[in-house]
């Protein structure tokens, strides 16, 4: 079976974008680290067989609404997930829409112009 294990966004500032993860969906975000690579913040550790999710500001590696989307499942209501990030700064792409009789997603440009799906299954 093939899953994704790790997630990287790409970040034009680490700090900003782990400010707005952390806002939009209260994670835990680790302090920013700098390796004089790249900066990171880790959003979620891989636990269970669940992917790691990291927001990285590399040189090279671009924030985009055009590449590969995302989807993170929220587990219920997308609303408040939208109001918190457009309250720090996010912007609905595409409203809440229903995917089939029980899938709903939203699409939100994070702090940094990435393009993330927000989804959930009843």
């Amino acid at each position: 079976m093939i899953y994704p294990s790790w997630i990287e966004l790409p970040a034009k500032d680490a700090n900003r974008a782990a400010a707005f993860y952390k806002a939009v969906f209260e994670f835990d975000a680790s302090e920013v680290y700098d390796d004089g690579e790249r900066r990171v913040s880790i959003l979620l550790n891989p636990a269970d067989g669940k992917p790691g999710l990291s927001v990285n500001e590399t040189k090279n590696f671009e924030p985009s609404t055009n590449g590969t989307l995302v989807y993170l499942n929220v587990g219920s209501d997308l609303a408040p997930f939208l109001e918190r990030a457009v309250a720090v700064g996010g912007k609905i792409l595409t409203e809440q829409t229903n995917m089939s009789e029980t899938s709903v997603y939203a699409i939100i440009q994070d702090s940094e112009g990435n393009a993330i799906a927000l989804s959930f299954s009843s």
